[in-house]
């Protein structure tokens, strides 16, 4: 594993990305694309993923990994099955951002045509990118604050009711929002504003209101006592996300754990026993325990990007599947 590793590590170093590393980074992206629509992420109507597709959206998040997200996952992956993590990681949250933008977009071109569409509740001047909208009787002067008061004016607007979040395998996410309750986001909007808004301002206050930022890249390397323990971690309420979805992530978590770690997993959580009476169990000192916990969570958090509650049904996941520390499964 090692030698397959170091292999790696010197075709990075000699060409940056290489034959070996190519085959890596689309075992890590595909899976993740097997869980989202093509026309979600790509910029044209298609109904399902094709060879040409998956090699378009491969090619984009290679050139992403080149502004340093590479580099950092080999100077942190202790082998091929580590650095595989840590890519599929990278995977989820480009397509992530992919998604969202794509959802973004939709929005914003439906809102212009409700704006464009609607002119006995919308007043507009202006073309090309200075076109901007207001509501009868107010301002049609151009809103002069920034991004901030944009932000601000959003946040204190009414979250659409219609809207609902699908949760992701960590990344992938859906808005959805019908006709009536965007045109009334529209309306409300234009009448807290001071004035009125363009098209790029209305990304704004979208991209506030409905929570479509960008999916955050985290640094993989993080401080121990920054993460909540094992126990901590199962005591939170889990998310909706379908269990395909997180077995992709669970998979790459059990990939990483060693037969020790998976035994230690099986004796404090499946048969419940307490750290000291799995020390005594294995023969080993309480601190033994507790740092493997402590590097298992570590490893379990980084798969899910600091994403507490996803962490915690990925834990249940890999705990279902490694037995109760006897080499029985769990019933």
């Amino acid at each position: 594993m090692n030698e397959s590793f170091d292999l790696l590590a010197a075709e990075h170093e000699d060409q940056v990305i290489g034959p070996r590393i190519e085959a890596l980074i689309r075992e890590a992206i595909e899976p993740v694309l097997r869980h989202v629509k093509p026309a979600d992420i790509v910029d044209r109507a298609v109904d399902s993923w094709t060879e040409d597709l998956i090699n378009e959206v491969t090619s984009a998040f290679t050139e992403s990994l080149l502004g340093g997200s590479l580099a950092e996952a080999f100077v942190h992956a202790n082998d091929e099955h580590h650095l595989a993590m840590l890519l599929r990681m990278r995977a989820r949250q480009f397509v992530g951002n992919r998604r969202h933008r794509g959802e973004l977009e939709r929005l914003v071109e439906r809102s212009v045509e409700l704006l464009e569409g609607k002119a006995d509740r919308f007043v507009s001047a202006g073309i090309g990118p200075l076109r901007r909208w207001t509501t009868p009787g107010r301002s049609i002067e151009p809103f002069g604050g920034g991004d901030d008061a944009l932000r601000d004016l959003a946040r204190r607007l009414e979250v659409p009711p219609s809207m609902r979040t699908l949760r992701r395998n960590t990344t992938i996410g859906s808005r959805v929002v019908t006709t009536a309750d965007l045109e009334r986001l529209l309306v409300s909007a234009l009448n807290v504003a001071n004035g009125a808004l363009d098209r790029s301002q209305l990304r704004v206050v979208l991209i506030e209101r409905l929570s479509l930022h960008p999916v955050a890249t985290i640094s993989i390397s993080h401080q121990a006592d920054e993460r909540p323990s094992l126990e901590t971690i199962l005591g939170r309420d889990p998310i909706e996300l379908t269990e395909a979805e997180a077995q992709v992530i669970a998979d790459d978590v059990r990939g990483l754990l060693s037969v020790r770690q998976m035994v230690i997993l099986g004796l404090r959580f499946g048969r419940n026993l307490s750290r000291a009476q799995a020390a005594r169990v294995l023969d080993c000192s309480h601190g033994t325990i507790d740092n493997e916990l402590g590097r298992i969570g570590r490893v379990i958090l980084d798969a899910c990007e600091d994403d507490h509650s996803l962490a915690r049904q990925v834990l249940g996941l890999v705990v279902g599947r490694l037995g109760d520390g006897t080499g029985e499964p769990f019933p």
